[in-house]
């Protein structure tokens, strides 16, 4: 299994999920929206129409500011696809985990997705609430966690802190390959 950091996908269709995602399809990564919570029928479906909805108006506004030019607005979109469940993730070189601040919940989902993707695979939480000790361990190859922090800024796409710092590096090499994508994302750290 090989696993392309072209290729993401975010945990978590909410808020932060969503603005994850398009961030990644601006910076031309393919990425899926996971929903990976089990809901009654036809409740994903409305959780991704309402991402979308959303998404689209984003992409409408950042066009009408001059973020991004109108022509950029359908590729991004065709970039996104929504999935329900874990399955199918094991070409994701970055999967962002962007779930609800309840420590069990990351835990079971970065547990169970940990198995399914490349062992080479980041595998990122969004918490700011939760120290990322009481994660790692839920994660087969710890070496490859982080959090990474995402915070959209006026006037520009976003930016993410990957956390450790800098001086774990050598602990964590994810950290330091997770530099590089956040760059090309149009990303700075913080």
């Amino acid at each position: 299994m090989s696993a392309s950091t072209n290729h993401a996908a975010v945990l978590g269709p909410g808020r932060m999920g969503r603005q994850i995602a398009l961030a990644f399809a601006l910076g031309g990564s393919r990425v899926f929206l996971v929903d990976a919570k089990d809901r009654p029928a036809g409740g994903a479906a409305a959780v991704f129409a309402d991402a979308r909805r959303e998404i689209r108006r984003d992409l409408a506004l950042m066009a009408e500011e001059g973020v991004i030019a109108a022509a950029e607005i359908a590729p991004a979109l065709d970039r996104i696809e929504e999935r329900i469940g874990l399955n199918g993730l094991d070409g994701c070189g970055f999967i962002q985990e962007a779930l609800p601040e309840l420590v069990d919940l990351k835990r079971n989902v970065l547990g169970r997705v940990s198995v399914r993707v490349a062992p080479e695979a980041i595998i990122a939480s969004t918490s700011s609430t939760i120290s990322p000790k009481h994660m790692v361990d839920s994660v087969r190859g710890d070496q490859r966690f982080l959090v990474v922090h995402w915070l959209r800024r006026p006037r520009a796409r976003s930016s993410s802190g990957p956390s450790p710092s800098s001086r774990s590096s050598a602990r964590f090499p994810c950290a330091a390959r997770t530099r590089p994508a956040s760059s090309d994302l149009g990303c700075r750290p913080y």
